[in-house]
């Protein structure tokens, strides 16, 4: 009788939860005042507006990668006993000679981002951007 009483006791003074959605997900936080582990506190984020203040840019990750740029194939060379090369012009940057396996370096948006020659025909050219190996045929 006892340890009932102990139990049902122990059941009524035991924290309430509540479920809190956060940039993290949903997650059980103590309804008693606790915050989110994964929320920035107080202090935090005054230091990211001193930094941002002082520095003049931001010290929070970036909203992601840089959209593909505007491509053209602008000529395409192909000499006997020689790899084929392509004129590939990349809208805002240049036009660039590549051949197969060749990479570029352009700025995006003020980004720094890569462009990889997958394949080069009379017709088209295999580009890959990215890191997840998106690849375009630019005609």
């Amino acid at each position: 009788m006892l340890f009932i009483l102990v139990l049902l006791l122990g059941l009524l003074s035991s924290p309430t939860v509540v479920q809190s959605k956060s940039a993290a997900g949903t997650l059980v936080v103590p309804q008693d005042g606790g915050r989110d582990p994964f929320s920035a506190t107080k202090k935090m984020k005054k230091g990211r507006q001193a930094i941002k203040e002082v520095l003049g840019f931001s010290a929070e990750p970036s909203k992601g990668p840089a959209s593909m740029p505007a491509l053209a194939l602008r000529g395409f060379i192909d000499a006997p006993h020689h790899q084929a090369l392509a004129l590939i012009e990349v809208v805002g940057s240049g036009v660039y000679m590549v051949k197969k396996g060749d990479t570029l370096s352009i700025q995006i948006e003020g980004k720094p981002a890569s462009l990889k020659v997958h394949k080069i025909n009379k017709l088209s050219i295999q580009v890959g951007f990215g890191n997840l190996g998106q690849v375009v045929i630019v005609r």
